[in-house]
């Protein structure tokens, strides 16, 4: 870790900032307040885009300035504080005590001077990311079969439901709801979020046959099962809901890891 004087207070000029960032022979530095506090990141492109771009000399760090993606605290392990920095993509990470003030910059190019410290972060990062996906998979995997087997079901409920005193136009319900099941199970086994909108219409519609079905029917015992039906659903919905987008930031983290040499 860079000590803390590696950084620019907030009144420093384009100038100074590059100059500080040459010295430094980062992209990115540490912005503090006159008591050592820390501010915010200013990056060199933002300071070449006012210096050049738009000719503001006297441009402040405070105006350029921007909340940094992550930090790093003083006790943490070393192994957690780069593993932030390549899930972030970043190249510095500025360490901050519980106070707010800035303790020094951690470096990946300082970092990687120690022998398969990086990659062995990288792997282990690797590693959960696989386990994750498995997961994920696996959940997908269920939710789609569970789907296909529901839809089966109400299937059965539409050309059979009549018969056994189901309304007839709940059955016709019960064949909507089989369709957005089926359409659902292919979505969700491709990895498509809109496999979520689906069972949540699926199960609203169920619930709502069930409750109306129920008044206009003698006997709840006709329109219980579209109520049990619907719960599934309201399962899936919130499972692959969080699943998916879980899923896309694994990928997307994994694709933004560079080692290096």
């Amino acid at each position: 870790m860079r000590a803390s004087f590696v950084s620019v207070e907030e009144t420093a000029t384009p100038g100074r900032i590059l100059a500080g960032m040459d010295r430094a022979g980062v992209d990115e530095l540490p912005v503090v307040g006159d008591d050592g506090a820390f501010r915010a990141m200013v990056e060199r492109r933002a300071v070449q885009r006012h210096l050049y771009d738009r000719g503001e000399q006297n441009a402040t760090a405070a105006m350029m300035a921007e909340e940094p993606i992550a930090s790093a605290k003083p006790g943490e392990p070393v192994d957690d504080a780069i593993g932030r920095m390549l899930a972030a993509d970043l190249t510095v990470l500025p360490v901050v005590s519980a106070q707010g003030q800035l303790e020094g910059l951690l470096v990946l190019d300082d970092v990687k001077r120690v022998p398969d410290l990086v990659e062995a972060v990288d792997e282990g990062r690797r590693e959960h990311a696989e386990v994750a996906e498995a997961g994920v998979t696996r959940l997908l995997t269920v939710c789609s079969l569970g789907s296909a087997a529901l839809g089966m079901v109400l299937l059965a409920l539409w050309i059979e439901g009549p018969a056994y005193g189901l309304p007839v136009w709940v059955s016709w319900v019960d064949a909507l709801a089989a369709l957005l099941a089926f359409v659902g199970a292919v979505a969700v086994s491709s990895g498509e979020m809109f496999s979520v909108p689906l069972w949540a219409v699926a199960g609203i519609g169920l619930c709502f046959a069930a409750g109306v079905g129920h008044s206009w029917h003698d006997g709840i015992a006709s329109t219980w099962v579209q109520l049990v039906l619907a719960l599934p659903f309201f399962a899936m919905m919130i499972a692959i809901g969080a699943a998916l987008p879980r899923r896309l930031r694994i990928g997307h983290r994994t694709a933004h890891v560079t080692t290096g040499p």
